[in-house]
């Protein structure tokens, strides 16, 4: 009932109805009275945006200027990683560049092992060989001594 008194009040003073007679000052006092806590209550709501907005926009520079630093923190440590990629990648050519020469120097190695490791043989094999004709020749003289005594 009350609400239906208000909307009507307002309708009459919008002048949004079909009565053309004034209110009564006991209905204008409700009316203004009604007003005037509708007024309070918007001001009241109003200033509470306000206060929000403010301590929105005072957060957002907060965030924004934190997340300026944060931004500038980040970057000094992209350069730093960047320059500690380019040093592991450097040394890792140079590691690479040294592995290949050991490499290298470790078959040259292997072809010389393998090449003397031939000498060696064919040295051992001509020892032999002359060790059997010493011992032919010591055994020819033994044999030609044995049968020079003979004689």
């Amino acid at each position: 009932r009350r609400l239906k008194v208000t909307g009507d009040l307002f309708d009459i003073m919008s002048g949004q109805t079909d009565v053309d007679h004034p209110l009564c000052e006991e209905c204008t006092d409700t009316l203004l009275d009604q007003l005037d806590t509708q007024l309070n209550v918007t001001e009241n709501e109003c200033q509470n945006y306000k206060r929000c907005l403010e301590i929105l926009e005072q957060m957002n520079e907060d965030d924004s200027e934190q997340l300026q630093m944060e931004l500038k923190e980040l970057a000094l440590e992209e350069e730093r990683l960047i320059q500690e990629l380019e040093d592991v990648e450097k040394n890792r050519k140079i590691v690479a560049e040294n592995l290949e020469k050991v490499q290298a120097e470790a078959e040259r190695l292997d072809q010389e092992e393998a090449q003397y490791q031939r000498e060696y043989s064919e040295f051992k094999r001509q020892q032999l060989e002359l060790d059997d004709e010493l011992k032919s020749v010591e055994n020819q003289m033994r044999y030609a001594q044995i049968q020079l005594d003979k004689l």
